[in-house]
């Protein structure tokens, strides 16, 4: 049993030259597409296949779309302390005698 040749398969075959046109597409788009965006854009160039192949074969090889994260607002005040406005008219709402100010 000398010389046993194993002969790549077909569908390998195709894999292989798919990934070639699936790292094209994601370079391009600056590694922001993700597999749906990618299988877009190879299935636009004449090439069929099906998403979820170019889903796996993304993630075989460890191509990920890069999130830019969005905007978020802060909304706690870090310096709440120095927004409070002094006290201009130095009123007193604490009744000294509360029978007095009830009319009893």
């Amino acid at each position: 049993m000398t010389g046993l040749v194993v002969l790549e398969s077909n569908r390998s075959r195709e894999n292989r030259s798919l990934l070639v046109m699936i790292k094209s597409s994601y370079h391009e788009s600056r590694e922001t597409y993700g597999a749906i965006r990618v299988h877009r854009d190879i299935h636009n160039q004449g090439t069929e296949c099906g998403k979820n192949r170019v889903a796996r074969l993304m993630k075989v090889s460890g191509l990920k779309s890069i999130h830019k994260l969005k905007y978020r607002p802060q909304t706690t005040q870090s310096k709440a302390n120095d927004l409070v406005s002094p006290n201009v008219i130095s009123k007193d709402f604490y009744s000294k005698n509360r029978e007095s100010e009830m009319g009893l």
